[in-house]
């Protein structure tokens, strides 16, 4: 694994992660709200796969279109938008300063409100908040820590960051955990490896902030 830099998104096995978790939802099984709030956050976390796979995209979006009549005008717009061009449909940022401050700049996409709180689409949201708790709960429970590898799965804390942005967040006992669990990591963590390792917490510790 690479690591070039502090940030949570800032290293190969984070972005790894990070593409795992948001591309976990098959586009072509989703309902059509469903799927409106995963091309949402396809734009907002993953732009480059958008941009990458631009005529699978289009096709896709083109084979469902006459499902867009379910959802907001707004919605329905927006799709339509993605479709006609999805590698231009990533052009714009809109990761917060204080959330970039914490995440780095990897992965900053165009947050488009319009998809992310369209009726019916919650559960991809939900679904993605779920994978990153499953993540951190298997990452900080101490046990057989490296701490490279858990440099990527923290990761998971970055879109856990993104999600509170529109209103889904994980429970305070959760976050309680994860940051005691990261706490005792970081007092084991020897001093060989704090050359890396204080730069990255700080990053860490910056996002569990802003979460609570």
């Amino acid at each position: 694994m690479g690591a070039w830099d502090d940030g949570l998104y800032d290293n190969d096995s984070a972005l790894d992660n990070l593409s795992e978790l948001v591309l976990d939802d098959d586009l072509d099984r989703l309902p059509a709200a469903e799927l409106a709030a995963a091309i949402g956050l396809r734009l907002w976390m993953q732009p480059v796969d958008l941009d990458i796979k631009a005529d699978d995209y289009k096709l896709l979006l083109h084979d469902r279109r006459a499902e867009f009549d379910s959802l907001t005008d707004a919605a329905r717009l927006a799709l339509e938008r993605v479709a006609a061009d999805p590698a231009a449909a990533v052009t714009g940022r809109s990761r917060t300063p204080e959330v970039r401050a914490a995440i780095g700049g990897y992965c900053d996409g165009p947050r488009v409100d319009e998809l992310l709180r369209v009726p019916g689409g919650e559960p991809v949201l939900r679904r993605l908040r779920d994978r990153c708790a499953s993540l951190l709960d298997g990452c900080l429970r101490g046990e057989g820590w490296d701490l490279y590898e858990a440099s990527g799965e923290l990761g998971a804390l970055g879109v856990l960051l993104e999600l509170s942005q529109v209103g889904v967040t994980a429970t305070p006992e959760q976050l309680a955990a994860w940051r005691a669990g990261f706490d005792r990591v970081d007092a084991a963590t020897s001093d060989e490896e704090r050359e890396f390792w204080d730069g990255y917490a700080a990053r860490a510790r910056k996002a569990f902030d802003l979460l609570q």
